[in-house]
């Protein structure tokens, strides 16, 4: 079961709520044979050895945007393979990067349809919270040789995240330091304001710079700042 995710599909993974809102994720990103090709040749790995029967290789994927730093995302589930709902016994998953965990368990045939749910773990191995709704199921394809199966999922969170914020241009944020005009530096009083009464967004609109244009959507260069946002004391300084 595969899910296709085009680019920029949920917003929760863009660099603003990644790098910004959430701040750093999870765990580093970490090497593992977790590709399509490594798992579905994982019989093959030995041309003595013959595949188990009553085994197939389920490789997890699990898109996880939001999560906290030394978080760890776990697989729990019924069935020997995903430890009998025991968390003693959970199957850690491994980070893959661009948001995404995997793991890779065998399970027999006789386990299946296979009930499971995802669970996030602290760095003291101390349960946060399981994923809402009733336990995933995932069936076995009508397919005596079926040996891989990919299931691709989006983790489904407890709550749902909602941040309030306010969408301001960067000249309207004038403060008793700037000359006349909102500048770069006022831009950080606006940041602490909105951390004080808890807004999570800040919104403005472009900064590039316009030439002799006023419009801010008048962009002459994607790199060059305006200059008349500019604190000249700051550069004096």
């Amino acid at each position: 079961r595969d899910s296709f995710r085009a680019p920029n599909s949920n917003v929760f993974v863009t660099s603003a709520f990644t790098d910004a809102i959430f701040g750093p994720h999870g765990l580093k990103k970490e090497d593992s044979t977790l590709g399509d090709k490594a798992v579905a040749n994982h019989w093959k790995l030995r041309g003595d050895v013959k595949p188990d029967s009553g085994l197939v290789a389920v490789r997890f994927v699990l898109l996880v945007p939001r999560l906290s730093f030394g978080h760890s995302v776990h697989l729990t589930g019924a069935g020997d393979a995903l430890g009998d709902w025991n968390p003693e016994k959970k199957v850690r998953m491994l980070n893959m990067g661009q948001h995404l965990y995997g793991a890779v368990v065998h399970v027999k045939k006789s386990d299946f349809p296979l009930s499971y749910k995802y669970a996030i773990f602290d760095q003291k191995d101390n349960l946060v919270f399981r994923e809402r709704y009733d336990p995933r199921s995932t069936e076995l394809p009508d397919n005596e040789e079926c040996r891989f199966l990919n299931v691709d999922e989006f983790f489904h969170y407890e709550d749902t995240w909602k941040g309030a914020g306010v969408a301001i241009p960067v000249f309207s944020l004038r403060t008793e330091k700037s000359m006349g005009v909102g500048e770069f530096a006022d831009i950080k009083a606006m940041v602490d304001w909105s951390k004080q009464v808890g807004l999570k967004l800040i919104q403005v609109l472009p900064v590039n710079d316009t030439g002799f244009d006023p419009s801010p959507y008048s962009a002459i260069s994607v790199f060059a700042l305006h200059p008349i946002f500019i604190n000249v004391r700051n550069v004096a300084d």
